[in-house]
């Protein structure tokens, strides 16, 4: 999974934060897929989605963007249950969390280990 991440600390206004979209949108979404916004508080994250609704409207804005709150807090961290996908039609609150591993796949998908091709092999020096 390819993905920018916008680590919020509260001391931008929303408004600055929501304008930023039109940068994340200038590049090709096909290569990193998913606009993740991780904010301080629940509360600031109602607010995030609010303006994020305000912003685009009912406009699509071409990638995928979920929001995670971290004083919610999870053992598995960012990688737990955290994620709330956000769509113009979604309210400001959250129905459903999901893994990082969970949000919808955008972009490349990128084989590591091709099949049938030849990795190399790891080598002791001087064997």
């Amino acid at each position: 999974m390819r993905f920018f991440l916008e680590h919020d600390t509260g001391t931008e206004p929303l408004s600055k934060v929501t304008r930023k979209l039109g940068d994340y949108g200038g590049f090709p979404t096909d290569r990193f897929g998913i606009l993740l916004f991780s904010v301080h508080s629940a509360k600031r994250e109602i607010a995030l989605r609010a303006a994020l609704r305000r912003t685009l409207g009912g406009s699509d804005p071409g990638f995928v963007i979920a929001t995670a709150a971290r004083d919610h807090g999870h053992p598995d961290g960012p990688a737990g249950p955290v994620w709330g996908l956000w769509t113009p039609r979604s309210g400001d609150t959250v129905v459903r969390r999901y893994r990082l591993a969970e949000l919808p796949a955008r972009g490349p998908h990128v084989e590591h280990r091709a099949p049938g091709v030849e990795q190399p092999r790891r080598t002791r020096w001087g064997a």
